[in-house]
C-alpha cells in the first residue's frame, strides 16, 4: 500500500493583510480618543462669542464689505453681519456711531435678532411673482424669533431694509433703509434709486412655515387649532391700516405675496 496523502495546510492570510486585521480594533479603542482631542483643539481655537463686544467686529465686516464687489452675495453677507454686530452693541447699551436708521421712527431695526441677505432666500418653486426693485444698497430680511406680544406668531416676525455703505471720515457708515417707509421709492444713492426685495422676507417665513401645512391642516384640522389666531408678519406701524385677507381651503399665504 502506497502512504497516505497529506491534508494540503489552511491558506495563511497574507502578512500586510494580517497587519491591517490586527489594527481594526487598535483604531477603533482610539477613534474615541482622537475625537475628544479633535474637539478639545476645536474648542480652543474658536472660543465662543460673547454679546456686548461687537464693535470692533461691526468696524471688520463693513470695511470686508467696502474691498468686496456690490452685487455679490459675499458682500451681501458682509453686510449682513455688520447689521448683526450692530445688534449686539444695541443689545449692550454701547450704541455705534457709525449706524444710521432712515425709517419710520416707531421702528427700531436694532431689536432685531437676525440678517438675511435677501439674495440668500431661496426662488426655486416659488410660485408667484417675485416683487422687488433693483438699485443701489443691499437688501436684507431683519428677522426676529423673539415674539414680542401676542400678535406675533411662533414664525416671528420680519422687515424688509436695504443697507447702503458709505465712506464718512476714517470709518465706513451703515444706514439701514426702511423699505416700507412712505416716500422710499424716492430714495436715490449717488444717483440710482434704492433696491429693494418686498416677497423675500415672505417667501423666508412661508418657507420655514411647518406649523400648519396646507392639506394635513385641511384634512385634520383638529391638530392646529392651538396654532389658530391672527398674527402679523411686520412691525406694527400706527399709520397702516389694517387688512385681513382670507384664502381659501386649499390655498395658502402665498397668494398674498
Amino acid at each position: 500500500m502506497g502512504a497516505p496523502s497529506r491534508r494540503p495546510d489552511p491558506p495563511q492570510p497574507h502578512p500586510r493583510r494580517r497587519a491591517t486585521t490586527a489594527l481594526h480594533p487598535i483604531a477603533a479603542a482610539a477613534a474615541p480618543t482622537a475625537l475628544a482631542l479633535i474637539l478639545a483643539l476645536s474648542s480652543c481655537a474658536a472660543p465662543p462669542r460673547l454679546a456686548g463686544h461687537r464693535h470692533g467686529d461691526a468696524a471688520r465686516h463693513l470695511d470686508r464689505a467696502t474691498r468686496l464687489a456690490e452685487g455679490t452675495l459675499r458682500r451681501d453677507h458682509a453686510v449682513a453681519r455688520a447689521v448683526e454686530a450692530f445688534t449686539d452693541e444695541a443689545a449692550a447699551s454701547s450704541p455705534s456711531a457709525n449706524f444710521r436708521w432712515e425709517g419710520r421712527p416707531g421702528i427700531d431695526p436694532l431689536a432685531f435678532d437676525r440678517a438675511l441677505p435677501s439674495r440668500a432666500v431661496r426662488r426655486r418653486g416659488w410660485r408667484r411673482v417675485w416683487h422687488e426693485e433693483p438699485g443701489a444698497g443691499t437688501p436684507l430680511v431683519l428677522l426676529s424669533d423673539t415674539p414680542s406680544d401676542r400678535f406675533v406668531g411662533k414664525l416671528g416676525e420680519v422687515l424688509p431694509v436695504t443697507a447702503t455703505v458709505s465712506q464718512q471720515g476714517a470709518e465706513p457708515t451703515l444706514t439701514l433703509h426702511d423699505a416700507l417707509a412712505p416716500g422710499v421709492g424716492t430714495t436715490r444713492i449717488g444717483g440710482h434709486p434704492l433696491a429693494r426685495d418686498y416677497t423675500a422676507p415672505l417667501a423666508f417665513l412661508l418657507r420655514r412655515d411647518d406649523i400648519m401645512p396646507e392639506f394635513r391642516a385641511m384634512v385634520h384640522s383638529g391638530r392646529y387649532l392651538d396654532d389658530l389666531g391672527l398674527y402679523r408678519l411686520t412691525p406694527y406701524d400706527p399709520d397702516r391700516i389694517p387688512v385681513i385677507l382670507v384664502h381659501g381651503l386649499k390655498s395658502s399665504p402665498q397668494v398674498w405675496a
